[in-house]
Formats: C-alpha cells, sequence, structure tokens
C-alpha cells in the first residue's frame, strides 16, 4: 500500500489523502502497473473521481450497439482531435 503521505500528489508534496484514495491508488497501480495523471489530479475533488469512473465504465463497457475495440478507436479520434496526449 501507498504511504499515507503522496509524493508525486498534484495537490503537492506530503498532501494527505484519504483512505478512499489509497485504495484507488492500489487498484490502479496493481491494474495497470501506475496511477494515470487524470486519476491523481481527480482525487483532489473525490466525487467528480467516483463519478468519472462511472461514467467511463458506462462508455466504455456498458451495454450497447459498439463493440470495445470500436469504442476505443472513438477515444482515440477525440483524443487526437483535441490534442490531448491520454
Amino acid at each position: 500500500m501507498h504511504d499515507e503521505l503522496d509524493q508525486d500528489h498534484p495537490g503537492g508534496r506530503g498532501h494527505r489523502r484519504p483512505e478512499e484514495h489509497l485504495r484507488r491508488y492500489d487498484a490502479h497501480t496493481k491494474a495497470r502497473g501506475w496511477v494515470s495523471n487524470i486519476i491523481k489530479s481527480f482525487s483532489l475533488r473525490p466525487e467528480i473521481l467516483r463519478h468519472f469512473q462511472g461514467l467511463f465504465a458506462t462508455l466504455m463497457f456498458g451495454p450497447g450497439g459498439l463493440t470495445r475495440v470500436q469504442r476505443e478507436m472513438i477515444a482515440i479520434v477525440v483524443s487526437v482531435t483535441n490534442r490531448c496526449h491520454y
């Protein structure tokens, strides 16, 4: 588990994160090997982070007429169009 004080947290060195964020950071690290900057930045506003993750899960994994590959391709095109490297 991460130390309670996160050196890389966008709130600054030594910023304290609630236990909920520690669990989320650990889950992201376990699944991907790292924590994305978007998750770090949203962790400053836990209510927004919860909503963002719910929206993402619905868009990428929820029922619908598009395959996962098609959804990923749309995300890539939107990111390129917006000049977003994520």
